[in-house]
């Protein structure tokens, strides 16, 4: 290692009092020590703001905050923190004891960058580890060319349990969409694979659990049309920002929206929620009508079907 360097740790708090424990000690149990805790309690009410204050350790600070959502929380840790990198941390996930390290090094090895992440694993609801899918060759180490495409194929490339960003640019963008909780995260990594290259090391360093309080239900069904499809989609009907970015990156976005407004249905009537999965597929009608009658479409499998092609096609079973 090559130059002293801290992290910012911003983990967003919201009734996860039963995760918030393991979170924390698996940021304190990192095989490099230089980072401050930044725990953002959004309006809880289960007691996990008060296991957070049971800490001693001076370089967790809990900040308190009215419900406001997922967004505003990440942003007001950042606003708090006081390193020039950010790491964030969901509550209900945790860290590999070796997840800074890795990022130290890489920061060391890539120092003009601006967006850095590590693959994850998934503990799924029944206890069994995941290897997510990622498109790219074992061990890879580096910049992701063709970021949105490979992100299309791939679902352990990044999320927000797996990043460190650099504060001042993360800053610029303007950070997470205040008001959002679905697709938030993945409208700020189209976002800087936009505007910037991505790295990412090959090597597992968290785990993102599946089973907290049936998270991945909770956010595929809500009501809303997930952030990062009216966004990237509005932004796609208009001509200056075709031109500003060329074919070369409006291509693979369009790419990446139908896959994942795809996938999206295809979760939604494998949860039997075909109400929302319609209703989300006509909102698409006005900002991509092709997309949406893709999306119509899907609605005509089973949806024990549509269950068993959707695991098969983003996830493989980690060895035994």
């Amino acid at each position: 290692m090559t130059m002293n360097q801290s992290f910012s740790v911003i983990i967003p708090l919201y009734n996860k009092g039963n995760y918030i424990r393991r979170a924390l000690d698996s940021v304190l149990s990192q095989t490099y020590q230089d980072f401050e805790i930044i725990v953002v309690n959004d309006g809880s009410d289960d007691g996990g703001d008060a296991l957070v204050r049971s800490y001693l350790d001076k370089r967790i600070r809990l900040i308190d905050q009215a419900n406001s959502g997922v967004s505003i929380a990440r942003n007001t840790g950042v606003a708090a923190s006081h390193s020039d990198f950010i790491c964030m941390l969901d509550a209900d996930d945790e860290w590999k004891p070796h997840f800074l390290e890795d990022m130290k090094s890489l920061l060391d090895d890539f120092p003009n960058h601006h967006i850095f992440s590590l693959r994850h694993e998934i503990v799924s609801t029944n206890g069994r580890l995941i290897n997510p899918t990622v498109s790219l060759p074992n061990g890879h180490r580096g910049i992701v060319e063709n970021f949105i495409d490979t992100f299309t194929h791939s679902n352990g490339l990044i999320n927000a349990s797996s990043v460190c960003l650099r504060k001042s640019y993360f800053l610029t963008l303007g950070g997470f969409p205040n008001g959002e909780s679905q697709g938030e995260d993945l409208y700020l990594w189209l976002l800087y694979a936009l505007k910037t290259d991505i790295i990412f090391y090959d090597r597992i360093a968290s785990c993102y659990y599946k089973d907290s309080t049936n998270r991945s239900i909770h956010r595929v069904c809500k009501k809303e049309l997930p952030y990062h499809f009216s966004h990237f989609y509005s932004l796609l009907k208009q001509k200056q920002f075709s031109k500003r970015y060329g074919k070369e990156k409006t291509s693979p976005l369009r790419r990446y929206l139908r896959n994942q407004a795809i996938l999206h249905t295809a979760a939604l009537i494998a949860l039997d929620k075909r109400g929302i999965a319609l209703a989300h597929s006509l909102r698409l009608f006005r900002l991509n009508k092709y997309t949406c009658f893709d999306c119509l479409l899907i609605q005509l499998f089973p949806s024990k079907l549509l269950g068993k092609v959707q695991v098969a096609r983003n996830y493989k079973r980690a060895p035994q």
